[in-house]
């Protein structure tokens, strides 16, 4: 018992109030104009307006595409949002890339503020660098080819969403994991956290979300509804990516505030 209240009155006292200030100190620079432009979080933020200003004109310029007929089959294949190896699917895979360099990032400063948390952020660059090996070669719809082959003998369990039907539990159940994970990461980062996991909803929302609604739409019977879906299901998940980048990049400048406080650096 004697131990147990000695570790607790340590963790309590003047130096675990000092690392606490320590912090708080460091997080409230943060808001200072001249923290607001130093260090290399607050270089790459300036590249999120640039990078969501080329995302309206992409989505723009695929909208004119269709409205006008697809007068080319050169244009119809470098703008078409659902289409691969085109300026759509680079797009999305170099937002991808990018969210996965900030994360490793996090991870290498975080190992001087907070040891545990790095970890964390190893696995979110994992999983980003994985959502971008997705993007270019269709992970998802293949390996759910391959079970419903294996398992359900090849009969489909929906028409179009059969990623979500077979899928869906367990990203679901890696996105609940990692959201839980990063409110408590990011207990002095609030306006990342607010991002991330404003980021992770509008994501999912996209890439689940609207695919599973309007699931059986062919261009048979409704055209415009496939395209409707196409937009806003691909609209939503660069949005989603972008936001979490941006929240990235938010909760880097705070751990390069706290390390550069102790003399650190990464």
């Amino acid at each position: 018992m004697r131990r147990i209240e000695v570790k607790h009155k340590w963790r309590m006292g003047p130096r675990g109030a000092k690392h606490r200030a320590e912090l708080g100190a460091s997080v409230s620079r943060l808001k200072s104009p001249a923290a607001s432009h130093s260090g290399t979080a607050a270089l790459l933020e300036t590249l999120v307006m640039p990078l969501s200003v080329a995302a309206v004109v992409i989505i723009v310029l695929h909208v004119l595409n269709v409205a006008l007929g697809y007068p080319s089959w050169q244009l119809e294949h470098l703008l078409d949002l659902d289409g691969e190896a085109n300026i759509a699917s680079w797009f999305s895979g170099l937002l991808l890339a990018a969210s996965a360099l900030v994360a490793y990032l996090c991870a290498r400063k975080a190992r001087f503020v907070a040891r545990g948390q790095a970890s964390l952020w190893w696995w979110v660059s994992v999983l980003l660098i994985f959502m971008l090996c997705d993007e270019v070669a269709t992970l998802h719809e293949r390996c759910t080819e391959v079970i419903l082959h294996r398992v359900f003998g090849g009969q489909p369990l929906v028409r179009a969403a059969n990623w979500i039907v077979v899928l869906g539990p367990f990203v679901i159940g890696c996105f609940a994991w990692l959201g839980m994970r990063l409110r408590q990461a990011l207990r002095m980062s609030p306006v990342a956290a607010r991002r991330m996991l404003l980021g992770v909803g509008i994501f999912l929302a996209g890439a689940m979300g609207v695919e599973f609604l309007l699931n059986g739409i062919t261009s048979e019977t409704a055209v415009w509804l496939v395209h409707a879906q196409i937009v806003i299901e691909e609209s939503l998940e660069m949005a989603g990516v972008l936001c979490f980048l941006s929240g990235l990049l938010a909760h880097l400048q705070t751990l390069e505030a706290v390390t550069s406080d102790k003399g650190q650096v990464a």
